[in-house]
């Protein structure tokens, strides 16, 4: 079920608007002025895309072992990906880097090997059982140096699809108290004068702030996704319309 709550201004804040707009407009007619008003609606919803993050890490002594590790654990990576079902297009590779790592003894820096790291981001349409098979498996074989983060979006077509039915409620919103306004101040509404409408960007959402990292000897349980519930990704849209409007007192 779709839930909107709607946020209105009070009626004191419009009818200070409506009485500024008159005043500034008394030079051209004493009958005419403006009612400007923002009208806001929101919605509650859950996100349909589960974002994965997987940061590899690789530690040897040579820049070309280290090269050599790195895209070994990362190949075994996605194998084990694309063996749960999830398709090469929905993973992307992300950072990379290497440099070489120091260490301190005797009170002097002396260079030990070489560190590399790259992530690789999947992004697939939110199911808790996949989701819940991935960490599975990918915990259960203990998986050496690698970390993951997991979040939540909402994706471009939800976003289309609940932005314009709220921009509908929140103009509607803007309608219907100004029509209030009007009827309470003996007005009468001639047009709407002027609408601005300004886009809102949405980000991702974390489903758990924790984040994994898996080494070789470690017995962590995977996390339990089927006893966990989404977090919902709060949408807004708001509108700002100016009325003109006419003073029907004599």
């Amino acid at each position: 079920m779709r839930k909107y709550f709607l946020t209105f201004l009070t009626l004191a804040v419009c009818a200070i608007s409506f009485a500024q707009s008159t005043t500034s407009s008394t030079s051209q007619s004493d009958k005419s002025g403006v009612i400007r008003l923002k009208g806001k609606a929101t919605q509650m919803v859950m996100p349909d895309i589960a974002v994965v993050y997987f940061n590899v890490n690789a530690k040897e002594k040579t820049e070309q072992e280290t090269l050599a590790k790195l895209n070994s654990q990362t190949q075994a990576l996605i194998t084990r990906m694309e063996s749960l079902g999830f398709k090469k297009e929905e993973m992307k590779l992300g950072n990379y880097q290497i440099y070489e790592n120091y260490i301190y003894e005797g009170g002097k820096q002396k260079k030990s090997g070489y560190i590399a790291s790259n992530s690789i981001i999947l992004k697939f349409k939110f199911d808790k059982e996949k989701l819940s098979n991935l960490f599975g498996k990918i915990m259960g074989e203990k998986s050496e140096n690698i970390s993951v983060n997991f979040s939540t979006e909402v994706s471009k077509e939800l976003q289309q699809k609940t932005s314009t039915q709220l921009v509908r409620e929140a103009i509607k919103d803007a309608s219907i108290r100004a029509k209030t306004i009007a009827e309470v101040a003996d007005l009468r509404i001639v047009m709407i004068k002027e609408v601005n409408y300004q886009v809102f960007n949405f980000r991702p959402m974390p489903i758990m702030e924790k984040s994994y990292r898996m080494e070789a000897d470690t017995d962590m349980p995977a996390p339990a996704f089927s006893n966990v519930d989404v977090q919902e990704i709060e949408l807004s849209e708001e509108v700002e319309i100016t009325f003109q409007v006419e003073n029907l007192m004599k």
